[in-house]
């Protein structure tokens, strides 16, 4: 199969304008699938549309949880079909979670004139007018963890939030909801953590401090300790976001430098 694909008169004549590719792959030892779907990726890298997407199936996260994997060109329309794969799929009573998406690059016309510019081009009196406004006050962080071995606990996840302010007074409150999550918030002087676990892979934190080095801190010391009581977590993305006045648009971290 692989020689088949690598010979470009083939690709033409099975390939249509428009295509998507679907495997399933169960458990470890089929997970050949997903590297020939990220080969085929990087020699279509010049296809306009071109993703190739890996989806978590079930309730658990792993070395050999199934997945569904996807390799899509031409389709510009890639996004929504892939959510309302997802949604069709838990539908069914499936969970579903996008794990990673890789995407190609638009073809470039080598022959079209290519134009320069410098910053000397553009007005920039209203953006440098802005930028000596803003002034950040604080900086809040939205996080998304998954669990990747060993299962997560409402105790656990209290102690993990309690423990990197165990410096600082703390005002702890805490409330388990429907399907074995819970909400558990905290103030202190220093800023406030609202933490969400779905009872099952996920962990979302927004964390709110007036200081980067808290929220620094915060997070370095949330996973450090569930990792040395044996519950390992992945982090999936983090929003780092300033809050003051000014329009403000930049972390005062990135103004002090």
């Amino acid at each position: 199969m692989d020689r088949i694909w690598r010979n470009p008169r083939h690709r033409e004549n099975f390939l249509h304008n428009q295509f998507t590719f679907i495997a399933l792959v169960r458990d470890g030892s089929e997970i050949w699938m997903r590297d020939f779907f990220e080969l085929r990726r990087l020699e279509m890298v010049d296809y306009n549309h071109l993703f190739r997407a890996e989806v978590l199936l079930g309730a658990t996260s792993g070395e050999h949880s199934p997945e569904l994997h996807l390799l899509s060109g031409e389709d510009p329309n890639f996004f929504s079909r892939l959510i309302n794969t997802t949604t069709a799929i838990e539908r069914m009573g499936i969970a579903t979670i996008i794990k990673r998406i890789e995407g190609g690059i638009e073809e470039v016309n080598q022959d079209q004139q290519t134009t320069w510019y410098s910053e000397d081009d553009f007005d920039r009196q209203a953006g440098e007018s802005q930028f000596a406004e803003q002034q950040p006050l604080g900086e809040q962080s939205y996080l998304q963890f998954i669990v990747t071995s060993n299962a997560l606990s409402v105790e656990l996840l209290e102690r993990a939030v309690l423990e990197p302010q165990i410096e600082h007074k703390v005002g702890f409150n805490s409330k388990i909801g429907m399907g074995g999550g819970f909400v558990v918030t905290s103030t202190s002087i220093q800023g406030t953590v609202v933490l969400i676990w779905d009872g099952n892979i996920q962990v979302d934190i927004n964390v709110f401090a007036y200081e980067s080095e808290v929220v620094e801190k915060f997070v370095k010391g949330f996973t450090n300790y569930l990792q040395n009581s044996g519950a390992h977590i992945e982090i999936m993305s983090n929003d780092q976001m300033p809050r003051g006045i000014g329009r403000v648009v930049n972390l005062r971290k990135d103004l002090k430098n």
